[in-house]
């Protein structure tokens, strides 16, 4: 609950809303100042005297609705221009028109002057209004009524420490909500980095594995993937030299079919058939290899053969692969 302080005569009655007690009236600001506890919340009411006072009809609309437009509907009916003045609205009675009230209006010079001593003694303003006076029946306003009445005519920044540090909580939730969530979502990108990192090692290590397997004893290229790019580009344009070839198993056949003494150093393969050429100790030799082979392909053929300096004999046999 605030505390009421109530302009009397130049001095202050103060009102505790929460324990309903009145308090002696206080002579100066100063020694008001000593009776009131820091961070406190108040309700400050000041002289009418102090406030310009016109009556009106207004469109019936929310109360927030009213204080919106007041400076624009107020223009030119006060000798302060509206953006110098703070306005609030008291309304009295319907009427055929709309809402029939007071229009009050204050100097924003002026409540920063009233304003200024409580704020720096680290006092929370709540509202400043203006005080009853008699003279307000005059109007048609009732005490009680008035005093039930929500009017506030402090500019907006100026009520004291509590809202400064609300407006410094919203920053700081709003800033350590903002930190949390970039901690959460780098924490999930770390996670994921380090995920990718451990799936991208097992497929090196599988491509590696698969590269040493489908080339034996080649280098292991620098750029793994580049390098197997490059092998797939090579096979894909020899494919015409493979066709109709089981490869592996024409290897398979000349392996079987070889005896100590031949050696096959080169075979190239055009469509089902393939070419040998190698050397043996001796044409005796070289005839047996042949021979050997017929029993694996349906035809082979010497093309020739031929005597090395080393006294070894050289050979080109030509085979086709079983249909």
């Amino acid at each position: 609950m605030a505390l009421c302080l109530f302009e009397e005569k130049g001095r202050f009655r103060i009102y505790d809303e929460e324990t309903k007690h009145s308090s002696p009236s206080a002579e100066t600001i100063e020694d008001l100042m000593k009776v009131l506890v820091r961070n406190r919340d108040i309700r400050l009411y000041i002289s009418t005297d102090a406030f310009s006072i016109r009556k009106t009809v207004l469109p019936k609309i929310e109360s927030e609705k009213i204080r919106e437009i007041l400076p624009f509907e107020m223009e030119g009916l006060f000798l302060t221009p509206s953006a110098a003045l703070v306005f609030d609205f008291y309304p009295l009675r319907s009427s055929e028109k709309g809402t029939e009230g007071l229009v009050f209006a204050l100097k924003k010079g002026m409540a920063e002057s009233y304003i200024a001593p409580f704020v720096k003694a680290g006092l929370n303003l709540v509202s400043l209004s203006p005080a009853w006076d008699d003279r307000l029946l005059e109007y048609g306003a009732d005490k009680d009524f008035f005093y039930k009445t929500v009017l506030n005519l402090a500019p907006a920044g100026l009520k004291g420490e509590k809202e400064k540090r609300k407006i410094r909580d919203v920053y700081r939730t709003a800033f350590l909500y903002s930190v949390a969530v970039l901690l959460v979502f780098m924490t999930g990108l770390s996670i994921r980095y380090y995920l990718v990192l451990k799936k991208e090692s097992r497929i090196n290590k599988e491509v590696s594995a698969a590269y040493a397997g489908l080339f034996p004893g080649q280098k292991m290229p620098s750029d793994l993937y580049y390098g197997i790019q490059s092998k797939l580009a090579e096979l894909k344009q020899n494919y015409r030299a493979f066709k109709g070839i089981e490869v592996l198993g024409i290897l398979k056949l000349v392996s079987e079919s070889s005896r100590e003494g031949v050696r096959v150093k080169e075979i190239n393969m055009d469509g089902n058939k393939a070419t040998l050429k190698g050397e043996g100790g001796d044409y005796t030799v070289i005839e047996q290899f042949r021979n050997n082979l017929k029993k694996s392909f349906d035809e082979v053929q010497l093309l020739e053969t031929k005597n090395m300096p080393d006294g070894r004999s050289g050979f080109a046999i030509e085979v086709t692969a079983n249909e």
